[in-house]
């Protein structure tokens, strides 16, 4: 390795996996404390690099979270047709978030953008609970080994084989060799899954769409975060996990992937 991140990044992985993956097993009320903190965490990370600096539009939009995630995860308040119109409504409003740009005189047009985030991070929790609410167990832990793959073979595949930046203004370390490498090892990953018969899908037709669209996703996903990081001029989201910086900058890929996932299950079970 060129440096020690790889290391750095593998150990603070040892200390949070087992946690995540302990409160999926777990199950409620554990897994819904836990996203649900994780989620809290996230948007007091955006709401920063966004720039609102009112001490109660940040109270307010964080306390937002508990309260969307709980009314959205009562089957008698939130029918499918809602949450389905709120999962669309995220999905629009991450993409959205590439687009703006951060006007730090404006804080009515600040306080919006933190609205799209808070929309964007708890529908992709609720799409995970979805998920896991709704699925074998053993499809969210898929689920979320493949995005942990594509995050992590990007990184390695970048630093020991990329030459070619995949987007240089936006995020520097990105190459095509680690997207492409990163697209080949996680189809190689679902393509095995189904060849152990681990997951609901009964092609491999299907198994290969749904890595390919869980693999963009989780790319663009981190894509998403690196411009707003790039906008607001700071390196990181936060500091809470060496090697990765923030939370926001550990889920970023994770956000993106469990919303368009959600979706690509509806259109074919």
């Amino acid at each position: 390795m060129k440096d020690n991140r790889f290391l750095t990044r593998m150990m603070s992985a040892l200390v949070v996996l087992p946690i995540f993956f302990g409160a999926i097993f777990l199950g409620d009320p554990y897994l819904f404390i836990f996203v649900t903190l994780i989620a809290m965490l996230a948007i007091f990370e955006f709401l920063k690099l966004v720039k609102i600096s009112l001490l109660f539009t940040q109270i307010i939009l964080i306390c937002l979270v508990p309260v969307i995630l709980t009314l959205l995860s009562i089957p008698s308040i939130a029918n499918d047709l809602i949450t389905k119109i709120f999962l669309i409504t995220s999905l629009i409003s991450g993409l959205y978030i590439i687009l703006f740009k951060l006007d730090v005189n404006n804080q009515i047009k600040l306080t919006f953008y933190g609205i799209l985030g808070l929309i964007y991070i708890t529908g992709a929790i609720i799409s995970g609970l979805s998920i896991y609410d709704n699925y074998e167990i053993s499809l969210i832990v898929i689920i979320m080994i493949g995005i942990f793959l594509t995050d992590t073979s990007a990184f390695v595949v970048g630093i020991t084989l990329g030459k070619h930046p995949l987007a240089k203004k936006i995020s520097p370390n990105k190459t095509i060799e680690g997207s492409v490498g990163s697209f080949i090892l996680t189809t190689l990953f679902f393509i095995f899954v189904y060849s152990q018969n681990l997951t609901i899908f009964t092609s491999i037709l299907t198994t290969i769409l749904f890595s390919t669209v869980l693999n963009i996703s989780a790319q663009f996903g981190d894509i998403i975060i690196s411009t707003l990081k790039r906008k607001a001029n700071v390196k990181n989201t936060g500091v809470i996990m060496p090697g990765h910086g923030g939370c926001l900058d550990r889920i970023d890929s994770i956000l993106l992937s469990l919303i368009t996932t959600n979706v690509f299950l509806w259109s074919i079970i």
